[in-house]
């Protein structure tokens, strides 16, 4: 055969039709569109917002509950109430972040670990930003214990003379505990938020229906 036919030639001897390949194919513009939006679109917020409506009545709920069932118990030291406040809310929204992570990554319908990490970060923060809000306005929790601990001095020593040393040192511990229990309650949830996310992801891929 001579060198000089190409494979067009000959394929169109045969009654065939050739297709030439390039070595290097470049991107699309439609394959660059289609990555973009699968990019724009990592965060399914519907899913957050449920995961979130998750997270913040299973802890303020179970906070309560604690309270309620527990409160005959408690000691008179402020420190040793916040404690127990503290300790109590930071594992509920420990709890409560998790499934609403695990949650809002599996409403996702994703299948890549990313995507499940970045719900559940959304998650997180949003729970943080929704509980601080409603903390502010006396719900029960981390924060929303100190009005009740700051306001608890005895009528005695209002308005006219300062509460005894003891008083103001008893509500400094209390603060701080609560302060400490926030922090730790916060990075512990945070890890959840990623554990519940990675969680939710779907590993098997959808099967393609005809």
């Amino acid at each position: 055969m001579p060198d000089d036919i190409s494979q067009g030639d000959l394929a169109g001897r045969k009654g065939g039709t050739y297709v030439g390949t390039s070595a290097a194919t470049p991107v699309s513009a439609e394959a660059a569109a289609v990555e973009a939006v699968g990019l724009a679109h990592r965060v399914r917020w519907t899913g957050v917002w449920i995961g979130l409506l998750l997270v913040l009545p299973i802890e303020l709920t179970l906070t309560a509950l604690v309270v309620w069932i527990a409160a005959p118990t408690y000691g008179t030291r402020l420190a040793e109430v916040a404690g127990i406040i503290g300790f109590w809310s930071a594992l509920f929204a420990v709890v409560g972040v998790f499934i609403g992570s695990l949650v809002a990554a599996r409403l996702a319908d994703t299948t890549q670990t990313a995507s499940g990490l970045w719900h559940g970060i959304a998650v997180w923060g949003l729970a943080m930003l929704g509980g601080t809000v409603l903390r502010s306005i006396g719900s029960i929790g981390r924060f929303g214990y100190l009005g009740t601990l700051m306001g608890r001095v005895p009528p005695a020593f209002a308005p006219t003379t300062s509460p005894p040393p003891a008083a103001t040192a008893d509500v400094t511990r209390a603060l701080m505990v609560t302060a400490a229990w926030f922090v730790i309650g916060s990075v512990v949830a945070f890890i959840a938020a990623l554990l519940g996310g990675a969680a939710g992801v779907r590993h098997t891929p959808k099967q393609a229906t005809s």
